[in-house]
């Protein structure tokens, strides 16, 4: 509370601390632990001395401070991992006694340790946490907020358990007391015809009730995380895709004040994978109404927009889907700066324009249905390369060139062969790894089928193999995008 900043004073609090942790109770052990959290502060020394009293006394905590404890210790990347998978143990061997806030920080600390302890250790625990969050009444007692937490730390674990996810789904539909546990087998049952959805509409949520759980419990950066939770583990029912159409509909009209990768997430979540068939239009006018301010009686044209026309002349007008996408690109034009110096931010725009262009977007492309001036900004940011976006990101925090280091430009270097889908780039990146690129004459068709086929020639360090018409790359980039296996075809 005393809001103190400075590491040298935390450090001399955490010395006296250290001298009196054997001497600590239950809840003083995981006050201290809270407060290193909130202050940012990692006291190695304190952290080692916390360590063998909450080892000796682990079993005789309460639930409530040991799963605590775990997300605190989780936050610290100095925590030893056999320390941690102790403690994780102690939590799960008595998962029965959890209550909600529990299971929200055991998820929690397993998904900050993702990377750091092996996946295989972890996966009985979350398989254990899963089957309690499954259990008669706990779904009643989960808040929203939990549920959010819990769903985001599961979408990142790549976790999909659909026991889990019908309860998770079901508090954030407001129908915890009413699961509902039914499950899309795929993506593809409900693209043809809207009866699914106009059937099950009424029995699968009650949108006044949700609307106000939304607005009353979550903020725009929880309906966010949702949407990206949904689409990450692939969850597909009419609970889902209604739950998708409502947090859309909060989000539309806040587009402006949300951040470029959130305004993405709303976009990618138009998509026929997660608002799958074709929908009525008494589901689909409010969302338009609601990127619109309320205003939108009719669908705009595609040759009479006041900005000087959009697309070909003559062609139709734009759907419902089109209109919330050019929406959701024009309020992108604030974060212009951000996502030309922000390459993490500039992939899923990428992959979002790749998606429209290859026509699995439900939508026509990008050229047919934006203006003039808003195509040409959207260009300009996908077909920017890793080097471009590195160098803006190192101009805008003042950085110039001869302030680079060696290390600074071989992994610039590095990441524009590795971004380059050309021959050219393919070349950089195996040489930036130290791997000379091996050649061989190419065989004419006739001499392939008739003799016997040519074998490729394989470099020292394995790393790329040219056959007679075709070359292997191991490690590489498509589109900007990283693949573990390249073949690229030889002219």
């Amino acid at each position: 509370q005393l809001q103190v900043r400075e590491a040298s004073q935390l450090d001399a609090l955490c010395d006296a601390l250290r001298l009196k942790v054997h001497e600590s109770s239950e809840a003083d052990l995981v006050r201290f632990m809270r407060g290193l959290v909130k202050l940012r502060h990692c006291n190695e020394e304190l952290l080692a001395a916390c360590e063998p009293v909450i080892e000796t006394s682990k079993f005789s905590f309460s639930c409530a401070s040991l799963t605590n404890l775990i997300n605190c210790f989780a936050f610290f990347k100095e925590t030893k991992e056999e320390f941690f998978k102790s403690l994780l143990h102690a939590a799960t061997s008595r998962t029965s006694r959890l209550t909600t806030m529990s299971i929200q920080h055991v998820l929690t600390a397993i998904c900050r340790q993702q990377g750091r302890i092996n996946r295989d250790e972890v996966q009985r625990h979350l398989e254990r946490i899963c089957v309690h969050l499954a259990a008669p009444g706990v779904s009643s007692q989960l808040t929203p907020i939990q549920a959010v937490a819990s769903l985001t730390a599961l979408s990142k674990l790549q976790h999909q358990d659909k026991t889990a996810a019908a309860v998770l789904t079901s508090v954030l539909a407001a129908r915890g007391a009413n699961v509902a546990w039914t499950w899309a087998p795929s993506v593809f049952f409900f693209a043809h015809g809207k009866r699914a959805h106009l059937q099950s509409a009424g029995s699968a949520l009650d949108e006044t009730k949700c609307l106000k759980l939304l607005e009353r419990e979550l903020e725009s950066s929880h309906c966010v995380d949702v949407l990206q939770s949904l689409h990450r583990l692939d969850l597909q029912s009419t609970l889902v895709s209604r739950l998708t159409l409502l947090l859309c509909k909060k989000l539309l009209p806040q587009l402006h004040e949300l951040r470029a990768r959130e305004v993405l997430v709303v976009a990618r979540s138009l998509s026929p994978c997660r608002l799958p068939g074709p929908l009525p239009e008494a589901l689909t006018f409010p969302l338009v109404a609601s990127a619109c301010g309320g205003c939108a009686s009719h669908p705009t044209p595609v040759g009479e927009s006041e900005d000087g026309g959009r697309g070909v002349e003559g062609s139709t007008q734009l759907t419902w889907r089109e209109r919330l996408l050019d929406s959701c690109f024009e309020n992108l034009r604030r974060h212009e700066h951000f996502l030309e110096s922000s390459w993490n931010a500039l992939l899923p725009l990428k992959l979002l324009c790749m998606e429209i262009d290859a026509d699995i977007f439900g939508s026509r492309k990008l050229s047919d249905i934006l203006s003039p001036s808003l195509l040409s900004f959207v260009d300009r940011l996908r077909q920017m390369s890793y080097v471009e976006c590195e160098a803006n990101r190192l101009k805008r925090e003042g950085l110039d060139d001869e302030r680079l280091g060696e290390e600074d430009e071989a992994a610039i270097a590095a990441g524009a062969a590795g971004a380059n889908g050309s021959e050219d780039g393919a070349a950089m990146m195996a040489a930036a790894s130290t791997s000379a690129e091996v050649t061989s004459p190419h065989v004419s068709a006739g001499d392939s089928t008739s003799g016997s086929p040519t074998q490729g020639v394989i470099d020292d360090s394995g790393l790329e193999e040219v056959l007679p018409r075709y070359r292997i790359v191991i490690g590489g980039r498509v589109c900007d995008f990283p693949v573990d296996v390249l073949i690229e075809e030889l002219a």
